[in-house]
């Protein structure tokens, strides 16, 4: 990927070290997990009903798809671009997102923005009031981090990515995060349209990928949860969505430029 002229953030650097672990499951073992976590988490409380709700994430990357490749190549310090949406409710906002990965170490900072404001957002006019849904200084430093981010790489939309996602935390006070990812699907998305926060027919279910599990947490593996990972025998993979999904829609005839 090109070289970067990004700063890390203070308000980055001062929280305490967030680490993520994947590993590829079939449904029976979804099934599994959440038998084996039941006494030691309870659901997202922000799931409206029960622990399961949609995620749906248009990614943006540059004309050779720096991102894609950065994460493909597994380079040390890489980081997305996505806008993400939980629902397709018109006046929920959508959520302007930098993930990056530094070593083992993941970082989030996002941007609550009205829904339709998207366009403005992305076409990098001034924030202007009623862009944010929450106008507060660090949302607005996390937005024009995004744009800066964008600019810098000609970013566009890509591919837009969506699943259920079962959560839960943690009843102690560890930190710590369990998510199950099933009924993945993607759609070309070579620009914003309004209408990618919609699930129809237009999207490609990809009913071979049966389910991810993801274990966030602060500083230190639990024990219980290594336990898990040892009697399941699951083993760690480094699986991003956003390559997954490209390579699906590659086979479906859309362009993915070769690695160069």
């Amino acid at each position: 990927m090109r070289k970067q002229r990004f700063a890390n953030s203070p308000f980055e650097s001062a929280r305490a070290q967030r680490f993520e672990m994947k590993y590829l499951i079939t449904d029976i073992e979804a099934e599994e997990v959440k038998c084996f976590i039941e006494p030691y988490m309870s659901p997202d409380r922000h799931a409206v009903e029960g622990a399961t709700y949609e995620v749906n994430t248009m990614y943006l990357d540059s004309p050779d798809l720096a991102l894609y490749w950065s994460s493909e190549r597994g380079e040390l310090d890489r980081f997305k671009l996505r806008i993400r949406s939980y629902t397709d409710y018109p006046d929920a906002p959508v959520f302007f997102e930098i993930k990056r990965r530094l070593n083992h170490v993941i970082s989030k900072r996002r941007a609550r923005v009205h829904r339709n404001a998207v366009q403005t957002a992305l076409a990098g006019e001034a924030i202007v009031p009623g862009v944010l849904a929450v106008a507060t200084d660090d949302e607005s430093e996390t937005l024009l981090q995004f744009r800066d981010r964008m600019e810098f790489l000609e970013a566009t939309p890509r591919v837009a990515v969506r699943y259920l996602r079962e959560a839960y935390e943690s009843d102690f006070e560890d930190r710590v995060r369990v998510t199950i990812d099933q009924s993945l699907a993607c759609l070309p998305c070579p620009e914003y349209d309004p209408a990618v926060w919609t699930f129809d027919e237009r999207w490609y279910n990809m009913s071979h990928f049966a389910a991810v599990l993801e274990i966030k947490f602060s500083d230190v593996f639990p024990d219980w949860l290594r336990l898990l990972v040892q009697r399941l025998h699951l083993v760690r993979d480094s699986i991003a969505k956003y390559v997954v999904c490209m390579k699906e829609l590659g086979h479906e005839g859309v362009y993915v430029p070769e690695l160069a």
